[in-house]
């Protein structure tokens, strides 16, 4: 156990090792240093920037796992089993820029300040991380013929492993299961054993409140707005019913589909997200069968 050092909680050197069922946390630099010509070591089942029982919250300072710049660190492996929570810096921070088949799997990452994962320029081999499209069933694309992993988080990170599915040569990839949420993030990993960083998340829209009664259709006005980047589109469903909801611009040009699918009664909501669009009007529309259609406006300010 290292609770707590007034420098990193593990320095990690050489080939081999293996870094197993310790309590990483309190430390006034990183949980875990990798230094030294980092080769074939194995990371799991650490609890890193939290305590034993999960009750509290042990920041380290600096990120949980750290990889030293300039240590051309190769074909370790970081899970599974890893809790990595609540610090500092990142959840695992690779500044190795010559750093190459970190593989990265089946950890519970999240709430670290910074972001869960992050390669320097050029750290395993610099491998893109998947896009999420939809969900229901979740698919998206990765780097073709990649093994994608999918994960369930409060934010951007990974805090429940879902599933693990390949891309295929395509890079194009489905999961037919259902998550926690409320937002998927995922990562990829390539034949060589270089993982990328988490995707960026995606929010698991049409939340159904299936305990309310509802007696009309109805279409709100999204909340907040304007907005940046994202704001909440809620809408009421009377009877089952084919939905269909999508966002315009104001050149009248399809922008997105944010739902088309079957949706039981109910109170529903999701998250349209502008991150990549400019600054403007735009317009969104809901057609519930054949019986409801409704238009609405939102504003998008940066």
């Amino acid at each position: 156990k290292s609770v707590p050092n007034h420098s990193h909680g593990m320095i990690v050197k050489g080939a081999g090792n293996m870094i197993c069922k310790n309590v990483v946390s309190g430390n006034t630099g990183s949980g875990i240093c990798m230094t030294d010509s980092s080769f074939n070591n194995t990371v799991t089942g650490n609890k890193i920037g939290l305590s034993l029982n999960d009750e509290l919250n042990l920041p380290n300072n600096g990120s949980g796992i750290f990889y030293m710049p300039g240590i051309s660190a190769e074909k370790d492996t970081i899970g599974p089993d890893n809790v990595i929570r609540f610090n500092g810096r990142y959840g695992v921070e690779i500044s190795d820029s010559g750093a190459g088949r970190i593989l990265i799997t089946e950890n519970s990452i999240t709430k670290n300040d910074s972001g869960g994962i992050v390669l320097k320029s050029g750290a395993n081999n610099s491998l893109s991380s998947p896009v999420i499209t939809q969900y229901d069933p979740a698919a998206g694309t990765a780097p073709p013929n990649s093994v994608v992993e999918i994960y369930s988080d409060s934010g951007n990170q990974g805090e429940k492993f879902e599933a693990k599915v390949n891309a295929d040569a395509n890079g194009n990839w489905t999961w037919n299961g259902t998550a926690a949420g409320p937002y998927l993030t995922a990562t990829a990993s390539d034949i060589n054993g270089n993982t990328s960083s988490f995707s960026y998340p995606y929010f698991i829209t049409s939340v159904p409140e299936p305990e309310k009664i509802v007696t009309a259709f109805s279409l709100s006005q999204n909340y907040p707005n304007p907005f940046n980047p994202e704001t909440e589109i809620a809408f009421s469903v009377k009877k089952q019913s084919h939905v269909v909801l999508t966002v315009y611009n104001v050149r009248g040009e399809l922008v997105k589909i944010l739902i088309n699918k079957e949706l039981q009664p109910g109170n529903h909501k999701t998250i349209f997200n502008g991150q990549n669009m400019d600054s403007g009007v735009y317009l969104y529309k809901i057609r519930i069968g054949t019986e409801f259609s409704d238009v609405k406006k939102m504003l998008l300010i940066k």
